[in-house]
């Protein structure tokens, strides 16, 4: 069952004394504060109420017995409670521990009442037996398990129960809990051989674990201790399905053993009170799993024909329970000698089973209209009230012990008992509607993240409380994220009723993006951003955890919609020329795709993008990036596109980390080319973001050098049919080269330069170079070099 945890313990323990968290089960015993923190205990004050006489206690209820199959054992008695009567410890951290042992002589185990809980954030109580501290109630936070204050907690084995309370902030001014009562437990049971009497289980009973046929309704029966009126019982009941089988901890047993909210609020469940094998060593009450605290939901008291009390367990149930069905058609309809089957706690002994038959003749203790069983191997006592009969053939149950005469020695005319019949019972309109399936709240049906319900999470803001989660049916809740939106959604529950997750899906086929399952707390608290640039639908699921069957919560939450930056996507790039432009990508989405240029540390993509669009004029070479005076506040990543990327892996430079000791800075440099649009994305490396400058440079390109107007020789070219010798600014090479000299150095001399080969097309443009010549020969006068830079320039 769950180890109960309060985080600011953990941490504490975590540091100060190396403790590790164990893994959570169920309401199990768990270590006191105290043996988490290592803080020494001496000389513990002792609140040492008068003697009690057992005997005479076990004396007046024989005297006080009835057919009543109840079972007292236990007085309550007073405690005159003082803040003095405890010591203060200190605690690492600078905290304080309020301890103090209350002993109520020959009690075989103390209830402790908890009052007036009012515990601040932090803050904890646990009750344990002095002699273990790794084996304590607990821990009880804010205003305890049932939120109104009060608690009466399981029992603590022994004559002394200490009690601790651990304030992490210092000592309070007034104790915010109060010690007024506890309940003395007398009656032995059989587990301790030096207690067994005439008070314990008689010795005609069969071992339930012996009968393998019967072992899965067996694991739905538990002992069921409880308060009443100042006085503590045993009886038997058993965890029953709903017809929708979505495992509601309703928990069936007698009307007269309780039908109080009051009464209910004090049970403890004992579920694992059994001999793990036949013919094995009797069990301790003490090491079974457990569950506290129930809701009375139902009970029919003004019927002569049922005995049927419906609760509702708010404790976490242990793993591997089961619900026993039930029969109420009269197709099925009861017949004389049918085989019949009781698994009860006779005398609030271990597990046991009784087989009989049913009978149709009048049932015994004047309990008309119930069930009569008439036995035939073993028998019930007091303590075995509320446990169930059952069909053989179905297993289903008929009715639950009411009273009888039954005892091991009676005679055969009184191997009879009577049970409250639950067809009977079902016929109230109250108990069938509750037993068609386990109440839910108002947003149902949203089991499925399909039918994930859309209307919780419309506003920006909210909480909502007594949301129910069942193990059977998860809470789903659709919300619609704005490009940038952030969610914030906390869920509140109380962890003693069973452990809960929140988890945050992208869609309802992959994996959570983001898990809360902090089992040492009562809260779980998950945030998550749109990084996309469009509205993205997200889904929130609250669910039970581990072996929890229900619990209520209730879920509050904030969606922050940011102002997104005005180039956050491609198409509303910001038109750069060459120089500096401040940037912020906080609240930036991610646009772009992902790119195996971009592939640094195992993460292809940039997040969280802004976009700049720069147009050069002419061709050159282009340096862009982060590398600046007023560098980022976070690791940027940047690439270049040739217009806004069309899919994947089409950029044409990306870089993450080169500015030499400015590793997180990005530089990119490429070749443009004249009039085209280059489309330059700016983020983060694995969602970083923040503030930076982003730095542009040109250099244009150098004149290219094609063409020659001469072979290796010097030999002009001859004239292109293409062109003629009149255009404007062709250049006719021979009226300058000549005039210059070039080529009177060349081999042919002036007189071998014609006047009839041009350098340009009529209209200017330069003439390719023939494959009839190289660029590297001697005095070729590569006219691209010179033309470019001069005659061009004139036209």
């Amino acid at each position: 069952m769950r180890r109960v945890r309060i985080a600011a313990l953990i941490a504490a323990a975590a540091c100060i004394s190396g403790f590790a968290a164990s893994p959570a089960r169920a309401q199990d015993l768990t270590p006191a504060v105290s043996n988490l923190l290592s803080v020494r205990l001496n000389d513990v004050p002792k609140v040492v109420l008068s003697p009690f006489d057992n005997q005479q206690a076990l004396t007046d209820d024989e005297f006080d017995r009835t057919d009543r199959k109840l079972l007292p054992v236990g007085r309550e008695r007073l405690v005159s409670f003082d803040e003095s009567l405890g010591r203060w410890y200190d605690a690492p951290g600078g905290g304080v521990i309020w301890v103090a042992d209350f002993v109520s002589p020959n009690a075989l185990a103390l209830r402790i009442q908890l009052t007036g809980m009012n515990l601040p954030t932090g803050a904890a109580v646990t009750v344990y037996n002095p002699s273990d501290s790794s084996q304590a109630h607990g821990q009880f936070e804010g205003q305890g398990p049932i939120g109104n204050g009060e608690h009466y907690v399981p029992r603590v084995f022994g004559d002394t129960a200490r009690v601790e309370a651990y304030f992490p902030a210092g000592r309070p001014a007034v104790l915010p809990m109060r010690v007024e009562r506890l309940l003395h437990i007398y009656r032995p049971w059989q587990e301790d051989p030096a207690l067994v009497s005439a008070q314990a289980a008689g010795t005609c009973h069969n071992d339930v674990s012996c009968y393998s046929a019967w072992e899965a309704v067996a694991r739905a029966v538990g002992l069921i201790d409880y308060v009443s009126s100042g006085v503590g019982y045993t009886c038997t009941g058993q965890l029953v399905r709903t017809v929708a089988n979505d495992q509601t901890p309703y928990f069936l047993t007698a009307t007269h053993c309780l039908d109080t909210q009051a009464e209910a609020q004090t049970a403890t469940i004992y579920w694992t009170y059994q001999k793990t094998t036949c013919g094995g060593a009797v069990p301790a009450l003490g090491s079974s799993s457990f569950s506290s605290v129930c809701d009375y939901l139902f009970s029919n008291a003004t019927s002569t024909a049922n005995d049927v009390s419906l609760l509702m367990v708010r404790g976490t149930l242990p793993a591997n329970r089961f619900w026993v069905s039930w029969r109420t058609n009269a197709s099925a309809a009861l017949t004389n000698g049918l085989g019949i089957t009781g698994i009860h706690h006779p005398s609030g002994d271990y597990k046991r089973i009784t087989f009989g038959t049913y009978s149709t003749s009048t049932p015994p203790c004047n309990a008309t209209g119930h069930v009569r069983a008439n036995w035939t191997s073993g028998v019930t006592e007091g303590g075995s009230s509320g446990s169930g009969i059952y069909r053989n053939d179905t297993q289903e149950l008929i009715g639950v012990l009411t009273c009888g005469p039954s005892f091991c020695g009676a005679s055969t005319s009184s191997l009879t008992d009577s049970y409250g019949n639950f067809a009977s019972a079902y016929a109230n309109a109250t108990l069938s509607n509750l037993l068609a399936a386990g109440s839910d709240d108002a947003y149902e049906p949203n089991n499925t993240c399909a039918t994930a319900n859309i209307t919780l999470l419309a506003a920006a803001t909210g909480n909502v409380a007594n949301l129910v989660c069942k193990s059977t049916g998860e809470d789903w809740y659709r919300v619609t994220l704005q490009p940038g939106a952030s969610i914030s959604s906390t869920i509140t529950i109380n962890r003693n009723y069973g452990n809960m997750q929140l988890q945050v899906f992208g869609d309802c086929a992959g994996a959570a993006l983001v898990t809360a399952n902090n089992t040492a707390s009562n809260t779980q608290t998950v945030s998550y951003t749109n990084l996309n640039p469009v509205a993205t639908n997200y889904y929130l699921k609250a669910s039970m955890v581990g072996s929890s069957t229900r619990n209520t919560y209730s879920i509050s939450w904030t969606i922050t919609t940011p102002v997104l930056p005005s180039n956050d996507n491609c198409a509303s790039a910001t038109t750069i020329t060459p120089g500096s432009y401040a940037f912020n990508t906080t609240n930036a989405t991610t646009d772009g795709p992902t790119d195996t240029l971009c592939n640094y540390a195992g993460s292809s993509q940039i997040f969280k993008d802004v976009w700049f669009k720069y147009t050069p004029t002419q061709a050159g070479s282009v340096v862009v990036g982060t590398c600046t005076s007023t560098a980022p506040s976070f690791d940027s990543k940047l690439a270049v596109y040739q217009g806004c990327p069309s899919g994947v892996n089409t950029a044409i430079a990306c870089q993450d980390d080169n500015c030499g000791a400015s590793a997180t800075f990005a530089t990119v440099t490429f070749n443009a080319v004249a009039n085209t649009d280059y489309l330059i994305r700016v983020g983060g490396f694995n969602s970083a973001a923040g503030l930076g400058t982003l730095a542009l440079t040109f250099t244009p390109a150098p004149p290219a050098c094609p063409a020659d107007i001469a072979f290796d020789d010097g030999t002009p070219l001859s004239q292109p049919s293409v062109a003629s010798n009149g255009g404007v600014n062709e250049g006719d090479y021979n009226c300058f080269f000549a005039a210059n000299g070039f080529f009177n150095q060349a081999a042919a001399g002036a007189a071998a330069i014609g006047d009839f080969c041009d350098i340009a097309y009529d209209d200017g443009t330069p003439i390719g170079q023939p494959s009839v010549a190289t660029n590297n020969g001697v005095n070729e006068g590569d006219y691209n070099c010179f033309f470019n830079s001069f005659f061009v320039p004139c036209l």
